[in-house]
């Protein structure tokens, strides 16, 4: 997903952007984006601080009603199994209502499992080992 900054609470960059020195060695990245862009230039594009994206997308959704931004905000938690945990450490200093949202997404990340489909851990997730390879992603922390 391509953002806009200023947008989504990502201003000023330099402090919510991974420096490219502080990523991981072997990062994990989805097969998703690995399908778009080839990895040797995944490392290239500035990755934004996954907490610091989570509340800028409830922050838009409760400045402007933006449907598709708590659409995206519920699918960060559930593609990268976000934990309250995260949210405590995190989000400490964002405004109670943000804070609302991102912990009942949080909360209700079993709702959103389906029944059909084999996953355990979230939607997106099947099993536990795949929701520990998510956390290399960098910018999960």
């Amino acid at each position: 997903m391509i953002i806009v900054d200023k947008i989504y609470g990502l201003n000023p960059i330099s402090k919510n952007v991974l420096s490219r020195d502080k990523a991981p060695p072997n990062p994990s990245y989805s097969s998703q984006i690995m399908d778009l862009i080839p990895p040797t230039e995944i490392h290239q594009l500035p990755m934004p601080r996954l907490p610091v994206l989570l509340a800028g997308l409830c922050r838009r959704f409760l400045e402007s009603h933006d449907d598709v931004a708590m659409i995206a905000a519920e699918q960060l938690v559930d593609g990268m199994d976000l934990d309250e945990g995260l949210c405590d450490r995190n989000l400490s200093s964002v405004s109670s209502e943000v804070l609302d949202i991102a912990g009942r997404l949080v909360a209700g990340k079993a709702s959103r499992l389906d029944d059909f489909s084999e996953n355990k851990i979230t939607c997106f997730i099947a099993n536990k080992d795949e929701a520990e390879r998510v956390r290399g992603i960098p910018g999960y922390e």
